[in-house]
């Protein structure tokens, strides 16, 4: 009988402790993008896409467009598929360069993360 409980005990052990790591890691993680991080594109994006492994809540999220040489701008957000995408409008044609694109989102579970994407825009 005492075997029993052990038992019982160190497989509900178990059981907690593999349920937990997912609670741990339900943050959002960046999983794509277009243009992709590092990439040097040909024309000048309308539109940045960035996937996520969670859904967003994109009221608590912000995203900053930096150039190299310039002015940062806010870009508004518009959530795509379920939730864990965005479509960033950029809002005017954006001269060759190199820009990073700071994001801070907060997933469906409360947890923020954050990261930088950079890209550039080639010249003519």
């Amino acid at each position: 009988m005492a075997k029993t409980r052990r038992f019982r005990a160190a497989a509900a052990a178990l059981a907690m402790g593999a349920l937990a790591p997912g609670a741990l890691l339900a943050h959002a993680h960046l999983v794509g993008a277009a243009p992709a991080d590092g990439e040097t594109v040909d024309a000048a994006p309308e539109i940045i896409t960035l996937a996520f492994d969670d859904a967003l809540e994109l009221e608590f999220s912000s995203f900053t467009l930096r150039p190299a040489d310039g002015e940062a701008q806010d870009l508004s957000a518009v959530a795509g598929a379920g939730a864990q995408s965005v479509e960033l409008t950029v809002p005017e044609t954006l001269p060759p360069g190199a820009y990073a694109l700071d994001w801070a989102v907060m997933a469906s579970d409360g947890h923020v993360t954050e990261g930088t994407l950079t890209f550039t825009v080639a010249g003519d």
